[in-house]
């Protein structure tokens, strides 16, 4: 007999799987074909525009070059950093695919961005539901304990994701 934090573990993973294929099927039609409008003045970024930064070459497209310093809006997966109080954090990553914040490896590092949100504000949490970030873009290679990342972003604001 399973005792019951091995019981609850198995729960919660089934329902991640159940959340996650609900989750990528919705974020893949809405990333592609359903962006919406930016907020204020921010410009649309996609995970493919950050494929932009070559990791082997250390070469930067003029796209991401031209964003650096620049508001941005991306859609993605919340993996907190902060302690998990399982509402909110302060800091997190923001990865392209839910399973990436459970499953080894870790993502690429430019398919990973660091958020530190802006004065104190914290971003709420759902496990395995898109959200949309909203911040400064910073290219700056950054450790975290899921590898180095390539992009930072100081975020204004994360709402979930919900196409136009």
């Amino acid at each position: 007999m399973l005792d019951d934090g091995r019981h609850a573990l198995g729960r919660f993973m089934q329902m991640l799987s159940i959340r996650y294929r609900l989750a990528m099927g919705v974020y893949f039609f809405l990333a592609t074909f359903a962006m919406p409008a930016a907020a204020g003045g921010a410009t649309d970024l996609s995970w493919k525009s950050l494929r932009g930064y070559n990791l082997k070459t250390g070469k930067i497209s003029t796209l991401l070059q031209s964003l650096n310093g620049k508001v941005i809006q991306i859609p993605g997966f919340i993996v907190p950093l902060d302690d998990m109080s399982y509402e909110s954090v302060g800091r997190f990553l923001l990865v392209p695919d839910p399973q990436a914040c459970i499953h080894v490896p870790p993502p690429p590092a430019n398919q990973m961005i660091y958020v530190v949100m802006k004065g104190g504000k914290k971003a709420p949490i759902s496990t395995g539901m898109p959200v949309v970030l909203t911040g400064d873009l910073k290219i700056k290679a950054i450790r975290s304990q899921f590898g180095t990342v390539s992009f930072q972003v100081s975020g204004e604001s994360v709402k979930p994701f919900r196409g136009r």
